[in-house]
């Protein structure tokens, strides 16, 4: 189906002013992409840069506590393995 030129900016409108409903397309966009369905996932995920292109984004608290752990385990030497990263990567390339 295609999307018009209204579809579009109602999507937009939405992502910019409703924080929800940007997150939901987000999680939709990774969720299909990673469930096989690359194709959708890649246009939900371009509509949703699309909107969010010259927002400020704010993290919310379970993001923060995501990345500081990050940084803790790559202070302390913890990374993926090769083969770790690799798994990772082969799923977006079916």
């Amino acid at each position: 189906m295609a999307r018009t030129k209204s579809f579009k900016a109602l999507v937009r409108r939405h992502v910019k002013h409703d924080k929800k409903f940007a997150e939901a397309l987000l999680r939709e966009g990774v969720d299909a992409t990673l469930s096989g369905d690359v194709d959708t996932g890649k246009t939900i995920l371009r509509d949703y840069i699309k909107a969010m292109a010259g927002s400020s984004y704010v993290a919310g608290q379970e993001e923060l506590a995501a990345i500081d752990e990050a940084l803790e385990q790559a202070k302390r030497g913890q990374f993926a393995t090769d083969a770790e990263v690799e798994a990772a990567f082969a799923r977006f390339r079916k």
